[in-house]
This record gives structure tokens, C-alpha cells and sequence, in this order.
């Protein structure tokens, strides 16, 4: 859903994903968060995320994400 930019769809799929509890799923729902601008869910995704993985690459992976997030989130302000 994410790849082809059906967003919302994306987002309320993961929502029923996320019943199994697996970090992959945090972070592909906050993929779709910040491409809709809801950037506080996002956030919010991505911090739950970090609090559960222990593998230490996707902990990186998804550190690389929330720190992508963040720059965006700034430049998102800078244009407005």
C-alpha cells in the first residue's frame, strides 16, 4: 500500500497489523504517518518502535527513520 501511495489505506491496515505486536509494523505505519504529514503519530510509531526492538541493526534502521522524520519535519516548517 505504502509503495503505491494509498497511504490512509496503508495506515488502517497496519492498525490491524499491529494486533500481532511486531516492530516492522510500527515502522512501516510510521512510513505511512509521515507521508500524510501526520508527523506526531509518526513520531509517536517510531518511539514505540525503538522501546521494543533488540535487534541491534533495525534499531539502527529505524533511528536512521525517526532521524529522516525529523529532518523532514523541520524542513516542513521552513517552507510554511
Amino acid at each position: 500500500m505504502i509503495s503505491q501511495e494509498y497511504y490512509y489505506s496503508a495506515v488502517h491496515l497496519l492498525d490491524e497489523a499491529l494486533k500481532l505486536d511486531h516492530v516492522r509494523v510500527l515502522e512501516m505505519r510510521a512510513v505511512a504517518y509521515n507521508s500524510i504529514s501526520k508527523l506526531e503519530e509518526a513520531e509517536k510509531n517510531i518511539k514505540a518502535g525503538l522501546m521494543r526492538v533488540q535487534d541491534k541493526k533495525l534499531k539502527s534502521k529505524i533511528n536512521d527513520l525517526y532521524r529522516a522524520m525529523i529532518k523532514d519535519k523541520y524542513k516542513k516548517r521552513e517552507m510554511y
